[in-house]
């Protein structure tokens, strides 16, 4: 297999389809800098992204592997190739379910074991449930937000960002209810919670509305990290009666504000140069 000829029919068609790179990378669900190394010959599409990227050029798959239009191949040949390729995608996937299904039930189990090594403690020491109910409530969360992550694998952070979304408040009321001798924990958690988790939500938004330009995105995150935590400390003075800011917040701050303006303008450089190689 050419990479370069391969390469080259990939720009070739492309262009007669009036797509950029960063359009047929959307498409493709990859980064557009991939498809630039694939149309300079430095590297060639995974198996997994073989037939879609037929599909979308109009083309067979042992045009795209030859790098040539119109090959002279046998309807036989042509579907043991397809075949073969689908095989190996599901074989793929297969594994990487297995791995996955393996991580969340290690990380399940894990979890139950510590529930009940708790509990049996805690009955053990007390005859009742008391300072187990603290560990057990925070597994239980924890299992709630982290095992969508591991488990999915294709929305697994968005549905992890839901479960957080909507276990946080419940968590903090409950930890609320067993710690009786603190006002605090309810109200500040919540304002607390809730700055960061739209905070998260923003960072989701920017990596999937900037996914052929993370760097950019990245950098974002980083400027909006610093006013996040400006904020959080503006919550949390109120409760420990001391100022928003300290000499260690205004070094935080400047630091990420340095890391993410840089990560900005290498972002938007990369972008403008990806975009003048088209």
């Amino acid at each position: 297999m050419d990479l370069q000829k391969m390469g080259k029919l990939i720009a070739e068609l492309r262009r007669e389809k009036g797509m950029t790179q960063k359009e047929l990378a959307a498409q493709l669900n990859i980064t557009d800098k991939a498809v630039s190394k694939w149309e300079r010959g430095l590297s060639g599409p995974d198996i997994s992204l073989l037939t879609p990227l037929a599909d979308i050029l109009e083309i067979r798959v042992s045009e795209l592997l030859n790098g040539e239009k119109k090959i002279s191949v046998g309807e036989e040949v042509e579907e043991n190739l397809n075949n073969a390729i689908t095989y190996t995608e599901k074989i793929v996937s297969q594994k990487n379910n297995k791995f996955r299904s393996i991580c969340a039930g290690i990380f399940s189990i894990s979890l139950f074991v510590a529930f009940i090594v708790c509990v049996i403690c805690d009955y053990s020491i007390s005859r009742q449930l008391s300072w187990s109910l603290y560990p057990i409530s925070s597994m239980f969360f924890a299992w709630i937000v982290i095992f969508p992550l591991i488990r999915l694998p294709k929305n697994g952070v968005m549905v992890s960002l839901i479960s957080l979304s909507l276990s946080i408040i419940p968590f903090f009321y409950v930890i609320d209810r067993l710690v009786k001798t603190s006002r605090y924990i309810l109200p500040n958690g919540i304002r607390v919670s809730i700055i960061s988790i739209c905070f998260l939500w923003i960072i989701y938004g920017l990596f999937k509305f900037f996914q052929n330009r993370k760097l950019l995105a990245l950098g974002i995150s980083f400027i909006l990290g610093s006013v996040t935590c400006l904020l959080i400390n503006a919550v949390v003075s109120k409760v420990l009666l001391e100022p928003v800011v300290d000499i260690w917040d205004i070094v935080s701050c400047i630091l990420l504000l340095s890391v993410g303006f840089f990560c900005c303008i290498k972002g938007w450089q990369k972008g403008n140069n990806s975009e003048g190689v088209q």
